[in-house]
């Protein structure tokens, strides 16, 4: 008897938020390693909103290769999900702004490079290592 498509969203949830907590927890890492370094005069102010997208995207590429490795039937489905979750998590952070503003350069900027980072995780064919008996 066929799995019911209900029964596979269901299978794909768990790896997804899974993979969207993991992608928030290295890009906070990864932002207050980047901006200790600001602090103390070692990377240029100048540099920073660089730094901080290509931290998102790498952030975000590691939450969907792990997302991925959860749920392998469909595992391409489960590394761009936890990336559209993650970037949807940043629009509504982005709406309660300071300035309130969705279209700001800045977060149209990161939520691209977030997605663009699970798209490339959805695209990396990753397999778990299959024993031998």
């Amino acid at each position: 008897m066929p799995k019911s498509e209900s029964s596979n969203f269901k299978d794909l949830v768990p790896g997804v938020i899974y993979g969207t907590g993991l992608t928030f927890a290295i890009t906070t890492i990864f932002i207050l390693i980047l901006s200790a370094l600001v602090s103390g005069g070692r990377i240029a102010e100048e540099q920073e909103p660089m730094l901080v997208m290509i931290a998102c995207f790498i952030g975000s590429l590691a939450g969907g290769i792990t997302a991925k490795k959860k749920n392998v039937g469909s595992a391409f489905i489960s590394g761009v999900g936890s990336a559209i979750v993650a970037a949807a998590v940043r629009i509504i952070i982005s709406m309660f702004s300071e300035t309130g503003s969705l279209f700001d350069r800045g977060d149209m900027l990161i939520i691209l490079s977030m997605l663009c980072g699970g798209l490339l995780s959805g695209a990396i064919n990753v397999r778990k290592k299959r024993r031998r008996r």
